[in-house]
């Protein structure tokens, strides 16, 4: 839950998996919006930032940091330039997608700097008291959302440095696979369901040159992840 301009979202990612000197092609940071409170329906930007202070998730708060430690600004500590923004409409309810690819690069370099990420409307007043009222919050899914398909999402795209890249995808695709295509910047440019493997590679024309990342999404939640080289 954030309100527009007088509390935050504050997430973290476990980036231990990815391995270190890999090359990081892209990072997209994927949170889902589900409301807002009694039908309001402005339309707002919000903004993605890398944060700078240590937080708890049990602890944090508009003012504390942990349950013992305040914010050095209360609504939390972050960077002054932002990484991303997604805008939308007020009657918008779904997935909001941020590149963060910057801030994974450096969270890899310098994993002691990982304090996460937050997401806010800017132009917001740095203020002790949260006087906005209920009618202007928005609401997102955590990661404690009881369908796990809906909670935060990073999706880190790099390249392992090994031959995998390929012209062609020749996978055994079963039916109603969700194909999602990440660009080399780490944004979405196309994610669509698939039942015959010849509509993907129909689908090169569109896309610029350069590396693609495939992440082939099945019935069953299992994730297959394809490099696609386009020329």
């Amino acid at each position: 839950m954030t309100y527009l301009k007088l509390a935050r979202a504050v997430m973290k990612f476990d980036l231990s998996s990815i391995p270190s000197g890999v090359t990081i092609i892209g990072a997209t940071l994927e949170i889902y919006k589900y409301g807002n409170y009694s039908g309001y329906t402005k339309s707002d930007v919000y903004e993605v930032y890398k944060a700078t202070k240590e937080w708890d998730e049990n602890g944090a708060s508009w003012i504390k940091s942990t349950s013992s430690v305040n914010w050095d600004i209360y609504g939390g500590d972050y960077e002054s330039t932002a990484l991303s923004s997604f805008s939308y409409s007020g009657s918008y309810n779904g997935w909001f997608d941020f590149s963060v690819t910057s801030a994974i690069k450096d969270f890899i370099d310098n994993p002691s700097i990982n304090y996460g990420l937050i997401v806010l409307v800017p132009g917001g007043v740095d203020s002790v008291n949260d006087n906005q009222t209920k009618d202007q919050e928005t609401y997102f899914h955590s990661s404690e959302a009881s369908d796990e398909s809906l909670r935060p999402k990073l999706t880190v795209t790099y390249d392992p440095g090994t031959s995998t890249m390929q012209n062609d995808i020749k996978i055994v695709i079963p039916e109603n696979c969700k194909v999602t295509i990440i660009n080399m910047q780490g944004r979405k440019v196309a994610s669509f369901m698939l039942n015959d493997i010849k509509q993907l590679n129909q689908m090169k024309a569109s896309l610029s040159s350069g590396i693609h990342i495939l992440n082939i999404t099945t019935p069953e939640k299992k994730v297959v992840r394809k490099v696609w080289f386009v020329r």
